[in-house]
């Protein structure tokens, strides 16, 4: 789901997108600049969540940076405005996702 929010929000091409496109999705994909980025904010987005989804954005920002230069991947462009749009589509998403009954379908466009 964090892939999903983080690649529609920004509308950038990531791990989904890879996969949506015809690349099989494995743990070994081809190095892809902004699918690398995205794929680093999209760490820091699950790290957030799994912490009680309460970080500063621009604490977020800074750990971005840091998960990028540590992979050696240049960070997007974003800003605090862009974490809070992700935010705001991962809690509206999640909460689709909590009234799915048990064996129904959500679906979602990309």
């Amino acid at each position: 789901m964090v892939h999903y929010v983080v690649e529609s929000t920004l509308q950038k091409r990531g791990f989904l997108s890879r996969v949506r496109d015809g690349e099989t999705a494995n743990f070994q994909m081809q190095a892809e600049a902004d699918s690398d980025s995205v794929e680093r904010l999209v760490e820091v987005i699950q790290g957030d969540a799994w912490s009680g989804g309460t970080s500063k954005p621009e604490d977020m920002l800074d750990l971005y940076l840091v998960t990028c230069n540590e992979r050696k991947c240049t960070c997007l462009p974003i800003t605090e405005a862009d974490i809070e749009s992700i935010r705001k589509c991962f809690a509206d998403l999640s909460k689709q996702w909590e009234s799915v009954a048990v064996g129904s379908t959500l679906i979602i466009e990309f």
